[in-house]
């Protein structure tokens, strides 16, 4: 069994609560383990990335926090404010998101979205060749609306970056979700009609 922590585990298919986390810069490995370690289900899903490196000249696949910056925690149904306190005091924790003083709870339907994306690891699961990808068509500020059936669907978001479109057909985007506003990265053939 992988005990890594981007791995999904023994997670069950629908867990009660789960609180998003924000985590300090670069730090989701180090948070993921440490809310673990305090017996508190986690899950920090991750992404395959490929890019040229310079100095070495050569192309590097490396794994990525799928959302920069959090990873999701399952405190115990019964004690979830004795599972906050604990999840925010773990090193590489800056905060448990909350609305108005009250943790925010994600979704079971979203959570359950966003594992079927991924594998047993926690691994982002392949989608088709981007081989073959087409012209992004926005540009930078244009606010777009997200398509497909990703958790993301039917969200609006601003183009925030095209930098990471040659690469790896990624757009930046800002949403605004979870109660506040996140910088996310989207396959482009995910962008739909103007918002």
């Amino acid at each position: 069994m992988n005990h890594s922590p981007f791995s999904t585990g023994d997670l069950p298919a629908n867990p009660v609560r789960w609180l998003a986390v924000h985590t300090l810069a670069k730090a989701e490995k180090l948070a993921a383990g440490e809310i673990a370690a305090a017996g508190i289900r986690v899950w920090a899903p991750a992404i395959r990335v490929s890019y040229w490196r310079r100095r070495s000249q050569r192309r590097v696949v490396a794994i990525r926090p799928l959302f920069s910056r959090y990873v999701f925690a399952a405190p115990r149904a019964d004690s979830l404010a004795a599972g906050v306190h604990l999840v925010n005091e773990a090193k590489g924790v800056a905060c448990v998101l909350h609305n108005a003083g009250v943790p925010q709870i994600i979704p079971g339907g979203v959570m359950a979205a966003l594992m079927a994306l991924c594998d047993q690891d926690g691994l982002l699961i392949e989608g088709k060749d981007k081989s073959g990808r087409p012209d992004p068509g926005v540009a930078l500020g244009e606010r777009v609306r997200l398509e497909g059936t990703t958790p993301w669907a039917g969200l609006v978001g601003e183009v925030r970056s095209l930098a990471k479109f040659d690469s790896t057909g990624q757009i930046g985007l800002w949403i605004d979700a979870f109660g506040g506003r996140l910088k996310v990265s989207v396959p482009a053939d995910l962008i739909g009609k103007k918002g």
